[in-house]
């Protein structure tokens, strides 16, 4: 009150006026509006707070489990947040295009990346030694005009991390020109291969059925979600460990799932996505208690969220791509493993990708599967 009272004795010189304000305000104070606009400007306060800290307890936990490296590619990131930092509010829409690299002949960043040593272990898939188009590959990333933009050039920005993104299918056409479509379709198929081999456990027929007739029943209300949950879990009993992590995680979504339809999903966030529809989702399928995979150790993979709604744009879910394959890098060289797993939440689609180490100068982000999750109980199988 003080202070209002100072600013209408320095601004307004007529009386009658400056009591008048002061008369509503003191009417204003005595109502329940005052309450809560005062409120809302505490919450506010402690949600703007609280997501600084956390950003900054999240980025010191990443650079405490990985290495401290000092190579350029690294000390660019900070300087791609703070440039996406700037611009957050300009590419809101979507639609703008941000550049992340300036690229040209005299870009010292890039061109002391490019400095590498050139790696004498090839790898060869069929009679293409890929190790050798890499660097082609690589080198031809300095030609690209300008802009450099995030948006449309993340496999090239990885690429200059030493990391040749992998997604079936779907392929630049800067990578296409030097590897050909062939040889990418023949990479993928190896590294797919690798990762997950023909004599993987899968769901068989029968037990298949067994599962569509106990969500069905459930949904039609001929047995109670209790019941349907007991039968899938007595199902994931008599199951191997993988299939049976699926079906467990199935039963789980029993109790989580909304059984109406979601009216305005804009509304949820990133800790209610995550929390709702994805950690039971993911906790089943990453865990397994009864090998205790997640003791504390080094990490296994990292994990970054969206909401997809209209803040979410292909700039800040390509960074957090981009984020996650340097991180999934650097925790391989630290902790010599041979592989770091990876999964991107985007509203309610969820992709997987498999950091592997091919070399010291060659690494491979795949995508090995793409989940697009539905947000009714009835649509569970679909």
């Amino acid at each position: 009150m003080t202070r209002y009272r100072n600013i209408l004795n320095k601004y307004i010189s007529d009386d009658h006026v400056r009591k008048n304000l002061l008369d509503d305000l003191k009417n204003w104070s005595d109502t329940v509006n005052f309450v809560v606009f005062w409120q809302e400007r505490a919450r506010t306060a402690t949600v703007v707070q609280s997501r600084a800290g956390c950003s900054s307890f999240v980025n010191n936990s990443i650079m405490e489990v990985t290495p401290k490296s000092q190579d350029n590619v690294d000390q660019n990131i900070n300087v791609i947040e703070q440039e996406n930092e700037d611009e957050a509010f300009e590419s809101s829409s979507g639609a703008t295009t941000t550049p992340f690299i300036i690229n040209n002949a005299s870009s010292p960043a890039l061109d002391r990346t490019m400095d590498n040593v050139i790696p004498t272990t090839p790898w060869i898939v069929g009679n293409t030694n890929i190790t050798d188009l890499f660097q082609q590959y690589r080198q031809h990333v300095t030609t690209i005009g300008l802009p450099f933009p995030l948006e449309t050039s993340l496999k090239e920005l990885l690429a200059v991390s030493d990391i040749i993104f992998l997604a079936p299918m779907d392929h630049s056409s800067d990578m296409v020109e030097i590897f050909g479509q062939s040889t990418l379709n023949d990479v993928c198929n190896q590294v797919l291969g690798e990762l997950m081999p023909e004599n993987t456990a899968k769901i068989n027929d029968s037990d298949f059925i067994k599962v569509t007739d106990t969500i069905n029943a459930v949904d039609s209300k001929s047995i109670s979600v209790r019941e349907g949950k007991r039968d899938l879990l007595n199902l994931a009993a008599t199951m191997t460990n993988t299939t049976g992590n699926v079906i467990e995680r199935l039963a789980n979504l029993l109790t989580k799932l909304p059984r109406l339809p979601i009216l305005d999903t804009s509304k949820i966030g990133e800790v209610e996505l995550q929390s709702t529809y994805f950690d039971v989702f993911l906790s089943e399928i990453i865990a397994d208690q009864d090998k205790q995979v997640h003791d504390f150790g080094c990490p296994l993979g990292f994990g970054e969220a969206k909401a997809g709604n209209i803040s979410t744009t292909k700039q800040s879910v390509n960074l957090d791509i981009f984020r996650l394959g340097i991180t999934c890098k650097r925790a391989i060289e630290r902790h010599d493993l041979p592989a770091c797993l990876a999964f991107m939440i985007n509203g309610y689609g969820v992709s997987f990708f498999i950091v592997s180490k091919r070399h010291d100068c060659l690494y491979t982000m795949t995508e090995i599967a793409s989940v697009l999750r539905k947000l009714k109980f009835r649509k569970l199988l679909h």
